[in-house]
C-alpha cells in the first residue's frame, strides 16, 4: 500500500502452510524492496505482531529493522521498516 510519494507499507503476507520454512517471505520482501525503490520508494513499512515469530524473522532477514513498537488497539503492535 502506498503511503505516500516515498513511502509504502506491506500490509499482510500468508505463506500456505506446506510451504513455510523455506524462505519464500524473506525472498518475496527483498524482491519487493529492490523493485519499489525503482519506483521511488525509499521507505518501507511493515507493522507485525509481537508474537508473530516467522513474520518477524522473515522480514529481519530481507533487512528490515524494528523501528518503534506500537500500541494499538487490534493484532499489530511492531513497526519496521528497511
Amino acid at each position: 500500500m502506498k503511503l505516500g510519494d516515498d513511502s509504502a507499507e506491506i500490509n499482510y503476507v500468508v505463506t500456505l502452510p506446506e510451504y513455510r520454512g523455506r524462505g519464500i517471505s524473506t525472498a518475496a520482501f527483498k524482491y519487493s524492496n529492490s523493485k519499489l525503490k525503482i519506483l521511488g520508494i525509499k521507505n518501507l513499512l511493515a507493522v507485525i505482531h509481537n508474537e508473530n515469530v516467522a513474520s518477524i524473522k522473515s522480514f529481519t532477514r530481507a533487512g528490515f529493522v524494528e523501528t518503534r513498537k506500537i500500541i494499538s488497539i487490534g493484532p499489530f503492535n511492531r513497526k519496521v521498516d528497511v
